[in-house]
């Protein structure tokens, strides 16, 4: 049996594994789906602060899966240092029935005994198939010609023949759902079960959120397509494989998924334990990681949006230093999906979309070498960096915060000391106001000086303080790293200072931050 591309029961047969014999220890799962597969959840570390790392929001993408259950392999042995301060929690399926749906489908063209070769042949022509799709879809435009909602795509065509009774007998209800949506609406497209995002209710639970626009825009009774290039025939607004956020026909709801994970990183935030949430995806090599918020004098936003970014960039800056370049999301979105709540409702939250390679779900399985191999062993190390520095880099962010917060013109000669511990105050020295002075001349000591002292995020203010972190960031990072070696030869388990700030959570989803 070839592992390189796993079904469902592929993947519980490996957490069962690893559970049983390494240090990874099988927590409580944090919900039942609606049709009853459990949302498991594994634990390793021995510390009170909290990281939750999260895969498969969606259900086609099965790489971000994949991911995790490598990364805990790699950590399994438990000899990490940061495991004694931390203990982190692994989520690989949040949709375990959208991973079920969307492998299934796979397995009907691709079974368990293919070798790797075979498998990543196919990948590469479903990818191609999937690129050209996006290409036919440009030249439509630019021909002046209407988006077809009707043919079905190239990726579509190679799954054209691939229907619900793909799913084993033994997730007989699952499989009688999927049927049951085929047979409603009429319009979704032969072959889009490859593409299940959804849950088996045909709800995305990303797009679950009442801030997303298209709720009202359906409740209105609007039809609405997918958007993008390669799903432009698929109706978003009735349950389908991709996006729509909730049955109209039920009335809004959140799904057991959505419930489930937010229930549990609101018991963690509340016991003050939660210290940052890992959400992977799968495609785009795209790290999310700015809040939005309506008020624009929101100070404790306005720290959260540095404290992100900064962090943003040591992850991102690992990734580079393993040959992978990644995009760091600077601009403005809108609150559209139920991680842009989490981003404002909790600690530092991260959005990264692991393959450069697109094409969900098997895509990025196309170019094992070239691709693949170098986004899981880029992304593990990253994530084992960060939290190698993970402390360090939350005090410098909160001393970076409250240095800028009482710049003025006054101090301009003035050097800027971290003063975050004791043992590392004499370390770190940043010489922020010269940096200013002489790479930013449209840009003054009082702009930064408003930006952080009055916490205003208007969008021109917090390009203003990314702008600042850029400019500092090198120097930061090369005493992180001084930092880091100096904290990994301390022998006497020595904890710096916990200086995570701590944001208040509520009961409900739905009255967080709403103006």
């Amino acid at each position: 049996m070839n592992d390189y591309i796993l079904d469902y029961e592929q993947v519980l047969d490996k957490l069962d594994d690893l559970s049983k014999n390494t240090k990874i220890k099988r927590e409580n799962n944090i919900g039942i789906t609606k049709y009853g597969l459990p949302i498991n959840c594994y634990s390793l570390g021995k510390g009170n602060k909290s990281i939750v790392v999260t895969g498969c929001t969606h259900g086609s993408e099965i790489i971000s899966t994949d991911f995790i259950l490598k990364l805990m392999n790699d950590l399994s042995d438990g000899k990490e240092k940061f495991l004694n301060d931390f203990k982190i929690y692994f989520i690989p399926m949040l949709n375990p029935e959208g991973y079920l749906i969307t492998t299934s489908a796979i397995r009907a063209k691709v079974p368990r005994n293919a070798s790797a070769e075979t498998q990543e042949k196919f990948a590469k022509e479903y990818y191609l198939a999937y690129k050209n799709d996006d290409i036919s879809a440009i030249n439509r435009k630019k021909d002046g010609k209407e988006v077809d909602r009707t043919s079905l795509k190239a990726h579509q065509e190679i799954f054209n023949d691939i229907d619900p009774n793909c799913i084993p007998e033994k997730y007989k209800e699952i499989r009688d759902k999927i049927s049951q949506i085929f047979e409603k609406y009429k319009d979704l497209p032969k072959g889009s079960l490859i593409t299940w995002s959804a849950n088996a209710d045909g709800i995305d639970l990303q797009a679950n959120s009442r801030y997303n626009p298209s709720v009202d825009r359906i409740k209105n009774g609007e039809t609405i397509y997918k958007d993008n290039l390669r799903h432009s025939n698929i109706n978003i607004s009735h349950p389908g494989p991709i996006n729509c956020p909730f049955d109209n026909e039920e009335g809004f709801k959140y799904t057991n998924e959505i419930i489930a994970i937010n229930s549990f990183l609101d018991k963690l935030n509340k016991k003050n334990e939660l210290y940052a949430y890992y959400n992977y995806h799968s495609t785009g090599g795209i790290i999310y990681q700015r809040p939005i918020a309506s008020d624009e004098n929101d100070k404790a936003i306005m720290e959260k949006t540095i404290e992100n970014y900064f962090f943003s960039k040591i992850y991102e800056g690992k990734l580079e230093e393993n040959g992978s370049s990644y995009k760091i999301e600077k601009n403005q979105g809108n609150r559209t999906s139920t991680n842009d709540s989490f981003r404002i409702m909790y600690p530092l939250d991260l959005l990264i979309e692991l393959s450069p390679m697109g094409g969900n779900p098997i895509g990025p399985y196309g170019d094992k070498k070239g691709n693949y191999n170098k986004t899981i062993e880029s992304n593990i190390k990253a994530f084992k960096s960060s939290m190698k520095i993970f402390e360090i880099s939350k005090m410098l962010t909160q001393e970076m915060y409250g240095k800028f917060e009482n710049l003025n013109d006054n101090r301009a000669n003035n050097d800027i000391k971290i003063d975050a511990n004791d043992d590392i105050r004499d370390d770190i020295k940043i010489d922020a106001n010269d940096d200013i002075r002489n790479d930013l001349p449209n840009k003054t000591i009082s702009d930064i000086q408003r930006c952080m002292r009055k916490g205003n995020i208007s969008d021109k203010n917090v390009m203003d303080a990314y702008d600042v972190i850029d400019m500092i960031y090198d120097e930061f990072y090369d005493k992180i790293k001084k930092l880091q070696i100096d904290k990994n030869n301390n022998d006497d388990g020595t904890n710096l200072n916990n200086v995570n700030k701590k944001f208040d959570g509520s009961d409900n989803l739905d009255n967080r931050y709403e103006r």
